[in-house]
C-alpha cells in the first residue's frame, strides 16, 4: 500500500509554524537588550540568517505562473497589507514629538520600500521586504516560464547580480536588489529542499558557518545591502551556506 501523501492544509500549517518560528527569532535578532546581553545574536548570529530565510520561505513551492491576473493577486497580497500599515503607522508617527520628515519621505518608502525612508518617514522598517518579495515572485515566475536557452541566461545573470548588488546604490520601485541577492539562495533551497534526510548535515554546516561568522565578528544586513560581494567571495559564500544551511 502506498503512503498517503501529506495534505495541502498540512503543508499550509508547518509553514505557518515556521513562519512563527522564524517572527520570534526576528524579533529575538532585534532586540536591543538581548544584543547587549548576547551580542552573538547581531554578530553573526541569528541576524545573519532569519531575514533572508523569509525571503527563501516562498521556493519550497512551485513558482507562480507567469501570468497577469496571478502577478496581479500576488501583488494585491503584498502591497496592500503594506501600504495600509505605512499609511496608519504616518499617521500615528506624525502626532508624536520628533523632527517631521518631508512630504516626500512617505510617497518614497511606499514604492522604493527604503529602508531610511521607512525609518524617517513612518517610523517603521520591519515591512520594507514587502515590495521585495513582490519582485522576488516575478522574477522567479520570469525565469520558470523563459524557453532554456534564455532560462539559463537569465540563471547566470542572477548569479553575477548575487555578488554585485552590494555595490549598487540605486533605490529601485518595489525593492529588488534584495531579491536578486536572495534569488539564487531560493533556487538552490528549491533543489536542496527534497533531501530531507540530510537535515542534520545542514544544522551542522549552520552551525559551523554560525561560529565562524561570530568568530569573524562578520555581520549581513540584506536590507541596507550590507552584504559581502564578489570582492570577498569566502565571506559570500560563508553566508550563503548559513542562509541555506539554516533555513534547510
Amino acid at each position: 500500500m502506498s503512503t498517503a501523501t501529506a495534505s495541502p492544509h498540512a503543508r499550509d500549517l508547518a509553514g505557518d509554524a515556521v513562519k512563527g518560528a522564524l517572527v520570534a527569532l526576528v524579533a529575538l535578532g532585534h532586540s536591543i537588550p538581548a544584543q547587549q546581553l548576547w551580542p552573538w545574536l547581531n554578530h553573526g548570529g541569528l541576524y545573519d540568517f532569519h531575514v533572508v530565510a523569509f525571503l527563501l520561505l516562498p521556493f519550497l513551492r512551485p513558482a507562480a505562473a507567469f501570468k497577469a491576473r496571478v502577478l496581479a493577486d500576488r501583488a494585491v497580497r503584498y502591497l496592500v497589507p503594506f501600504g495600509v500599515f505605512a499609511l496608519l503607522s504616518a499617521a500615528a508617527w506624525q502626532l508624536l514629538p520628533h523632527r517631521p520628515a518631508p512630504w516626500w519621505v512617505v510617497p518614497r518608502a511606499l514604492v522604493f520600500g527604503d529602508v531610511r525612508a521607512l525609518a524617517d518617514g513612518l517610523g517603521f522598517t520591519f515591512l520594507w521586504f514587502m515590495p521585495c518579495l513582490l519582485s522576488l515572485t516575478v522574477a522567479r515566475s520570469a525565469i520558470a516560464a523563459a524557453p532554456a536557452p534564455l532560462r539559463s541566461v537569465l540563471l547566470a545573470l542572477v548569479l553575477l547580480a548575487h555578488g554585485v548588488v552590494v555595490d549598487v546604490r540605486l533605490r529601485l520601485p518595489l525593492n529588488p536588489l534584495p531579491a536578486l541577492y536572495a534569488l539564487p539562495l531560493g533556487l538552490a533551497l528549491a533543489a536542496l529542499a527534497p533531501r530531507q534526510g540530510l537535515r542534520w548535515l545542514w544544522l551542522a554546516v549552520a552551525v559551523a558557518c554560525c561560529a565562524i561568522a561570530g568568530a569573524l565578528n562578520d555581520h549581513i544586513n540584506i536590507a541596507g545591502l550590507n552584504l559581502p560581494g564578489w570582492g570577498a567571495p569566502h565571506l559570500l559564500l560563508l553566508h550563503d551556506l548559513y542562509a541555506l544551511a539554516a533555513t534547510l
